[in-house]
């Protein structure tokens, strides 16, 4: 029955239950959409022409893990992607999403005795 709320049981006269389990769904999905958006901003939008762009496959691992961190089953998780990028997604103690690219520049030289 779709006029039922799936947290508390009420029936729904709009179709939108006010309870609080319900609020804070709706306010955990309105912050996934929002990180969501900024892992395309940060990893597709806003890319120097030098960097390698990442795959729909790789994203979509990146939306995944937004959400785990959303609902609470991972803290952070760091990957390492080609071309010396390395992509973190983490939770602040006020209950924020941080999305972070680091790219890593590594110049090295080496002289024999």
């Amino acid at each position: 029955m779709n006029n039922v709320c799936e947290f508390c049981g009420q029936v729904l006269l709009d179709n939108e239950c006010d309870c609080l389990l319900s609020q804070n769904e709706r306010r955990r999905v309105k912050i996934i959409e929002d990180a969501k958006n900024k892992i395309n901003l940060v990893f597709v939008h806003d890319i120097s022409e030098e960097c390698l762009p990442l795959s729909q496959e790789v994203l979509q691992i990146l939306n995944d893990c937004v959400e785990q961190i959303v609902r609470y089953k991972l803290n952070s998780i760091t990957f390492d992607l080609p071309g010396g990028i390395k992509a973190k997604i983490s939770k602040s103690r006020k209950g924020s999403i941080k999305i972070e690219r680091i790219e890593t520049i590594k110049n090295s030289s080496e002289t024999q005795e």
